[in-house]
């Protein structure tokens, strides 16, 4: 079993702040825009590529979208909210949602929205892939549509510096496939993110875990997650930051996840990609409807 934090965690990780910033953040539309589903579709796919690791599957699919459809913005909800809730849930490109109920629990929509256009999905990427010229042309695009975000201002000036001093990208090396190894574990897909029961994955992954009663949170529930003597960290269902607990709880950092976990049937499925950080796991993917895992720092 994992080790506890000494406060009351509900009462601290629920902050308005963290939530307040990271909506403020997202590329909430201002309209409704008639976006063409095979557009829609291969920016979820780029959209969940890059956040599991696959940023060049992720940049080729956002960069067809461009190319023929330009800078589109898409806006949906997970998968598993629609099973979970009874009536239809609002056009998610309308910027006032109101809230759903989960398990008792009111939630606002706009946590549980997932967003992102053609253009900012690039720079991002870009950024992973450390490509300066890329970052400075999507970086200029965001820009010139009236981006102030100081850390994109900040990624497109230190790429302008990088490409005056003959910089253009970095060579980044690819673990091999051959030392990829299976893993025991069950998974499933939800909007092409690879998810994984909770408790399963903690055990096949080697780490430890733990509950704790949170009545304002969905499920009851706050989960703690943690490796050897690491900081703990904290999930709460349909919530879309995990929490890096320091000095034994009394501060929390918060990380944004691209897909928020859910409860299902009892169990509780949170993205694999999150946990294969906590891991250690240097990379991943799935073949032969298994997960393939190279390394694990230890």
């Amino acid at each position: 079993m994992v080790r506890k934090p000494s406060v009351q965690l509900w009462l601290i990780v629920l902050t308005k702040a963290a939530v307040t910033a990271w909506l403020a953040a997202q590329p909430a539309p201002r309209y409704a825009p008639f976006v063409p589903p095979e557009a829609a579709e291969q920016l979820k796919r780029a959209y969940a590529a890059f956040h599991q690791g696959n940023a060049e599957v992720a940049y080729d699919l956002a960069t067809q979208v461009f190319d023929r459809y330009g800078d589109v913005l898409v806006a949906w909800f997970p998968a598993w909210l629609k099973r979970q809730v009874s009536k239809p849930l609002p056009n998610p490109y309308e910027p006032n949602l109101g809230t759903v109920t989960l398990k008792g629990v009111s939630v606002p929509l706009s946590q549980l929205r997932l967003s992102t256009s053609a253009v900012r999905l690039l720079f991002e990427v870009s950024c992973e892939l450390e490509r300066f010229d890329e970052i400075a042309r999507w970086g200029g695009l965001l820009i010139q549509s009236g981006e102030k975000s100081p850390e994109v201002l900040r990624r497109v000036e230190y790429a302008r510096i990088q490409l005056s001093q003959g910089w253009v990208y970095r060579i980044r090396a690819k673990p091999p496939r051959e030392r990829f190894r299976p893993l025991s574990l069950p998974f499933r897909q939800e909007d092409h993110f690879v998810m994984v029961p909770l408790s399963e994955a903690c055990r096949a992954l080697g780490l430890q875990w733990t509950t704790k009663p949170n009545p304002k949170g969905v499920g009851g529930k706050v989960w703690f997650v943690s490796r050897g003597d690491e900081p703990l960290w904290a999930l709460l269902i349909a919530h879309p930051f995990a929490y890096r607990l320091e000095r034994g709880g009394e501060k929390q950092v918060p990380q944004r996840l691209a897909y928020p976990p859910y409860e299902e049937k009892g169990k509780v499925w949170v993205p694999f990609y999150w946990l294969a950080k906590r891991a250690g796991i240097i990379a991943w993917e799935t073949r032969d409807k298994r997960i393939f895992a190279f390394l694990l720092r230890r």
